[in-house]
């Protein structure tokens, strides 16, 4: 934050979209980082808030408003920061609500709770903000489509001695 505490939010980070005085997008979102555009990636398909996103590496980006948070995640992952969005690079868009009045966090950071076997909780830390979303995977579909693939044109012999 360096010293900016109490301007984050709605200053530093503007609120919803804006044109940056640079590059292609009149209306850009948050890159959600500083610099070159904050990626996530996953290997297989997930839900993001119950919403089907598809493997692949995607920029993140956000909308953020006082109340609530327009989470983006864009085939654009090489971009440097938002400054050439454009909304036909979407490929998903959920809402979430941010936590409020959090634990300070000098440092802008992202964090993995509420693990389980099928699903986390990644959530970006910074100030006094925490915004939360849930990622889910379907393991059984997602281990009965690898075997497939591992398994596919191959044959198995199964060799009985006695």
């Amino acid at each position: 934050m360096k010293g900016r505490e109490g301007k984050i939010w709605g200053q530093l980070v503007h609120y919803g979209y804006k044109y940056l005085d640079f590059g292609t997008s009149k209306e850009a979102p948050w890159r959600a980082g500083a610099n070159e555009c904050t990626t996530i990636s996953f290997s297989t398909d997930v839900t993001v808030e119950g919403k089907t996103l598809p493997a692949g590496k995607y920029g993140l980006f956000m909308a953020v408003q006082e109340n609530d948070i327009t989470l983006i995640f864009s085939k654009n992952s090489e971009a440097w920061g938002s400054f050439f969005y454009t909304p036909k690079e979407d490929v998903l868009r959920v809402n979430v609500k941010q936590l409020k009045n959090q634990p300070m966090v000098e440092r802008l950071s992202f964090d993995f709770s509420e693990q389980t076997d099928s699903s986390a909780v990644v959530a970006l830390l910074w100030e006094h903000w925490k915004i939360p979303f849930k990622i889910t995977v379907n393991v059984k579909e997602t281990v009965i489509a690898s075997l497939r693939r591992e398994l596919q044109g191959e044959r198995i012999f199964l060799v009985c001695f006695r």
